[in-house]
């Protein structure tokens, strides 16, 4: 049994290291994985407000930025992160990190952690390759927003909340265009790739562990947001 995450810098890193929340969910895993020895999960690490505030730097240092430039900053952020948690789910994470999904590597630990790839993709997508390399039908993606909502809610206090939504509805939510920095609940692109695989992806806010649980174990009663084809 496999379990795909795509894990959001934010969780880890909002404005300072978020140790609470990695003791917690370290503790969950470890027991998650350890209650069926046919269990493994596979981790992308995002970069989150760590990677923005880089690329943001960058743009005022260097005005005449290239995009790919930008995306290069974020995926090194990317690399710290997912070699942060690779360490921190010692000893059951016993592999390298993964930086290409496209290359063999090797998985002989309880829990994989990938981190960012190349230019243009964002960790989402990274996580919708693993699916599409293991066959596996759907995805959680832990954030710090607890559902998906049709406009900023910090910015709109009108903003609508939705428990289920298909692609199609999803899509025009993200948009249909991947910038880097991007702070959305899921990109653009591996929306359009996880349509047309017809995945399903659960959003959930990774600071409530046991709301987290639920979703591991596809208990409907959990609190986020679910796309579905």
């Amino acid at each position: 049994m496999l379990e795909i995450i795509s894990l959001g810098g934010g969780v880890i890193n909002s404005n300072q290291i978020n140790i609470e929340f990695i003791k917690n969910f370290k503790n969950f895993v470890f027991k998650w994985l350890l209650e069926n020895e046919k269990r493994k999960i596979i981790l992308i690490v995002g970069g989150g407000k760590v990677a923005r505030e880089y690329q943001d730097a960058y743009k005022k240092i260097n005005p005449d930025f290239k995009v790919h430039e930008l995306d290069e900053i974020g995926i090194m952020s990317t690399k710290l992160n997912a070699e942060f948690m690779c360490k921190v789910m010692n000893p059951i994470c016993k592999d390298k990190i993964v930086t290409n999904p496209l290359k063999n590597f090797s998985f002989k630990g309880k829990i994989l952690i990938a981190s960012g790839w190349k230019s243009g993709f964002s960790t989402d997508y990274i996580a919708v390759k693993f699916a599409e390399k293991f066959n596996k039908k759907d995805i959680i993606n832990i954030t710090t927003v607890n559902q998906v909502y049709d406009k900023d809610p910090k910015k709109f206090k009108n903003a609508t909340a939705f428990k289920k939504l298909n692609w199609n509805q999803f899509q025009t939510i993200v948009g249909q265009k991947w910038n880097p920095g991007l702070n959305l609940p899921f990109d653009p692109i591996a929306t359009k790739l996880s349509s047309k695989l017809g995945l399903t992806l659960y959003i959930v806010n990774g600071n409530n562990i046991k709301n987290l649980e639920k979703v591991f174990n596809k208990n409907n009663d959990f609190f986020g947001t679910v796309i579905v084809k």
